[in-house]
């Protein structure tokens, strides 16, 4: 009998455990959803790692959505010694056509990736500050992490001044991130910023 209880007990907690998670919404750790309609625009700046001691050039173009707040574009190119980084588009997702044998064919995704814009991500512009959580793509050397392939990236930016900024970019590998951040110098425009 106390075997059965104990069962019914444990059976109980999964139960509430698995319903909890199926009806909670998800965590979203590093964009906040701010005022919708933002716009930052850096055509072409740098920054000094402060890890690494390397100069990084880095563009940066992001709208947040006029209609929902913490959702956008954003386009992202950081070149370096070492570390390349760019955001990405394409790559759908098809089991293609099926086959006599029942199978599928497939397609190739992998050739669809491009560097440009990320469509569609979780992206924040609000007041001085912009935060985006995008489909990347990196190249990196020794020291860094060595990868070369498709990830996820986040970043945050400051606007400090007309011309200065702070940025903290997170690229997630397989092999763990690669960590970037310094102050920016650079031409930027930010109309959620005075």
């Amino acid at each position: 009998m106390n075997a059965h209880k104990k069962s019914l007990v444990l059976l109980v907690s999964v139960a509430i455990i698995l319903s909890m998670v199926a009806f909670t919404k998800p965590m979203r750790g590093i964009v906040v959803k701010g005022q919708p309609g933002g716009y930052l625009s850096m055509p072409w700046g740098t920054f000094v790692d402060s890890a690494s001691g390397q100069e990084f050039g880095l563009t940066m173009l992001a709208g947040e959505g006029e209609e929902s707040a913490g959702a956008g574009n954003f386009t992202l190119q950081v070149l370096g010694p070492g570390v390349s980084v760019c955001s990405t588009h394409g790559g759908g997702v098809d089991i293609g056509t099926q086959a006599e044998d029942g199978n599928y064919y497939g397609i190739v995704p992998m050739t669809e990736i491009e560097c440009g814009t990320s469509f569609g991500m979780a992206v924040s512009i609000d007041g001085c500050t912009a935060t985006t959580e995008l489909h990347g793509y990196s190249h990196s050397d020794y020291p860094f992490t060595i990868y070369s392939g498709s990830n996820t990236v986040e970043l945050k930016f400051r606007k400090t001044s007309a011309m200065t900024g702070n940025v903290s970019i997170k690229v997630y590998t397989p092999k763990g991130p690669i960590k970037l951040a310094g102050n920016v110098t650079g031409s930027m425009t930010m109309d959620t910023c005075p």
